[in-house]
């Protein structure tokens, strides 16, 4: 039989102790401390409420105050330190190391009216801008004091950077808040962050740039007055839409209508009028609702006319050729003498005075000047009257 000697039930160990700090976040400053305390606990898990033990506290970061015996069982210090970073707090009890420990973390605030970057903000008005280059959304960046108030004046340096569009210069508005504006005529969700005296501000802020169509505002149909002259007969007509401020607007769908379909009808898709019967109609282009008139007249004319003829009683034919009523003379084609005297007469029936004609020697061309030449003489003897034709009357 084996016996065992085991600790009195109030004795405490350092198995069941702990080790706690508050705070455990601590501005490095060297002044600022958490407080660490131990308490201690019987063999059976209840809290020792009385004080005596030997306990000891030690840290890898910052410095601990001497250890003091509260006599309810807990010992205390404080711990501080002007380093950023964790401290690992442990301890013993009795001799006995302390199987609990604590962390407590150091951080530089800096001064509290400063401003931080991690309470800045970036936000943008309005969120969504057309995207033709010219509208603008207005980038604000707020700063805080360290405990999160609103700074009021200015002074520190802010950038902003964007990856779409383009950002104006950042205005420093004297009052904590600092501007620019963003513009872009590239379709797209632009993303916009900044740094606050070189460091980065954690917020950020999206702006998304759409194209908008253009309002139609006016409709011009052309030509604004025509007429057709013939049944059947078209005529092209077009339309142009316009904004507010008078811009032609592209790539606009028109419907077309006609007033009066007795008068003429049109291609409801290409505008083209067709003419039905005389008289007036209106034509209109009609676009987003909205519409522009031009008037069409329809004043059959004659353009041309054909007339014909009938053939009565009993005649053979209905377009006789007329009589000739031009006399046939066949004049010699050789001439056999130098000249021959020919005599006109006048209205009155008397002989006009004689005309000599010339005529040429057979062989001789006018036109190339080759062969005989032609004579010039008159006859130096009177000629006998003769019956011939060629003879004076």
């Amino acid at each position: 039989m084996t016996f065992t000697t085991s600790d009195e039930p109030t004795s405490p160990t350092a198995a069941f102790a702990t080790i706690t700090a508050d705070p455990t976040e601590v501005e490095a400053d060297g002044d600022a401390a958490s407080t660490i305390t131990v308490q201690l606990y019987e063999a059976d898990e209840t809290p020792l409420t009385e004080g005596g033990d030997e306990v000891t506290l030690s840290t890898d970061l910052g410095e601990l105050t001497a250890v003091t015996d509260n006599a309810d069982g807990t010992y205390t210090a404080e711990l501080r330190s002007a380093e950023e970073g964790t401290a690992t707090v442990t301890g013993t009890s009795n001799g006995e190391p302390i199987d609990d420990q604590a962390a407590v973390t150091f951080t530089t605030t800096g001064d509290p009216t400063s401003p931080t970057a991690a309470f800045a903000t970036i936000t943008a008005e309005p969120i969504e801008v057309e995207a033709d280059g010219d509208a603008a959304s207005t980038i604000t960046v707020q700063l805080y004091e360290a405990d999160e108030t609103p700074l009021t004046e200015g002074g520190d340096e802010v950038t902003l950077s964007t990856d779409l569009g383009e950002l104006t210069a950042v205005t420093d508005n004297a009052d904590g808040t600092y501007t620019a504006e963003l513009r872009s005529a590239e379709e797209g969700t632009a993303t916009v962050t900044g740094t606050l005296n070189g460091e980065p501000i954690d917020d950020q802020a999206a702006v998304t740039f759409t194209t908008v169509a253009p309002v139609i505002a006016s409709v011009e149909v052309s030509p604004e007055l025509d007429t057709l002259h013939a049944l059947g007969s078209t005529l092209q007509f077009t339309a142009v839409a316009r904004d507010a401020d008078g811009a032609e607007i592209s790539d606009v769908t028109f419907t077309w209508s006609v007033e009066a379909e007795s008068v003429a009808v049109i291609d409801t898709d290409t505008g083209v009028a067709t003419s039905v019967e005389n008289g007036e109609t209106t034509v209109t282009a009609t676009a987003d609702g909205v519409s522009g008139t031009a008037s069409l007249t329809v004043d059959q004319r004659v353009a041309t006319l054909n007339l014909t003829k009938e053939c009565v009683g009993g005649l053979e034919t209905c377009n006789p050729s007329p009589p000739s009523t031009t006399r046939s003379r066949s004049w010699p084609t050789r001439a056999t003498r130098t000249g021959i005297r020919s005599t006109r007469r006048t209205s009155f029936g008397r002989a006009a005075t004689p005309r000599w004609r010339r005529w040429t020697t057979p062989g001789w061309s006018p036109r190339s000047g080759t062969g005989p030449r032609r004579s010039a003489r008159r006859p130096t003897t009177p000629r006998p009257r003769s019956t011939s034709r060629f003879s004076r009357k």
